[in-house]
């Protein structure tokens, strides 16, 4: 089960959204009677969306709990659901990576077909302008998920119940500033990477115009967030790497890195503190706002 807000939650493979009341208790919401539900996303008058798969539906559920197809993209899956500021459903689907539009007819307008398999994470900054994180799955490799390399080892087998243990924080240990553009060899190297990019980060203008802002032959983007001064903040697997976009041009810097193979997700609590958790192993950490006094 996996929770994707503060009163419902998901499981796969059966493709049931889950509300829970303050004392933990579950009822079934809308049984979808597909095999994975990957994003939930709410509108203003109530209503949930949710994106699923392997036949890359979007379903239109009521408050109480009726629901219907609103539109299929024709893609496996519908992996990242977004409302822009004019209430319009932004939806980032799977095999093929493309980011649509959906007007309220249900009817999608493609703004982004990547060359990437699989959209992750959709995310709107103060402007308006939208960032999708857009990645490949390990080759040869097998499973279930959209990309079997990330949403396969993002969802571990369940473990026996452990002693709870108190949350872990960590802390910028050092800022550095590293080139992720996958280039090999230093300076004068005539040596070429000719791997292909694990994922990338697009920018989208309200008007469609898009531009690829971030690329990484090592790094598959996660999750996305902001800082507090509006700078792109990027969680990636499989070395559990977060970055900031900052700067002009923009260029990566790395901030931390978690003792975890993917960070899969952000919360920003009403402090300003960050936490972000992570898969393999399954853990939460907060990024202290300062640096660290040595490291």
């Amino acid at each position: 089960m996996r929770w994707l807000s503060r009163r419902m939650a998901v499981s796969s493979p059966d493709g049931r959204i889950y509300k829970v009341d303050r004392n933990g208790h579950s009822t079934v919401f809308f049984d979808s009677e597909d095999k994975y539900i990957w994003a939930l996303a709410i509108d203003g008058t109530g209503n949930v969306y949710a994106g699923t798969g392997d036949k890359g539906i979007v379903y239109k559920i009521a408050p109480d709990g009726k629901g219907e197809p609103f539109c299929r993209t024709n893609a496996t899956h519908a992996t990242a659901l977004a409302f822009d500021h004019a209430g319009h459903l932004l939806v980032g689907t799977g095999m093929p990576g493309k980011v649509l539009r959906i007007d309220q007819q249900g009817k999608a307008f493609v703004l982004l077909d990547s060359p990437f398999q699989e959209i992750r994470a959709l995310r709107f900054d103060d402007k308006g302008l939208l960032y999708a994180a857009a990645l490949n799955a390990r080759s040869g490799s097998s499973g279930a998920g959209v990309s079997t390399e990330d949403r396969g080892t993002e969802r571990p087998a369940p473990e026996t119940a452990r002693t709870p243990v108190p949350s872990v924080s960590a802390e910028i240990t050092s800022i550095s500033i590293v080139d992720v553009s996958g280039g090999a060899g230093g300076p004068g190297s005539t040596r070429e990477d000719r791997r292909s990019p694990r994922g990338a980060v697009y920018r989208i203008t309200l008007d469609g115009v898009w531009d690829e802002l971030w690329e990484s032959r090592d790094d598959s983007p996660y999750e996305l967030t902001f800082d507090p001064g509006g700078a792109l903040i990027i969680g990636t697997g499989n070395k559990g790497k977060l970055y900031r976009l900052e700067g002009e041009p923009l260029k990566p810097t790395l901030l931390a890195r978690a003792s975890a193979q993917q960070v899969t997700a952000f919360y920003r609590d009403p402090h300003g503190r960050l936490y972000y958790a992570t898969a393999n192993p399954g853990k939460l950490f907060r990024v202290a706002p300062q640096r660290a006094a040595r490291g």
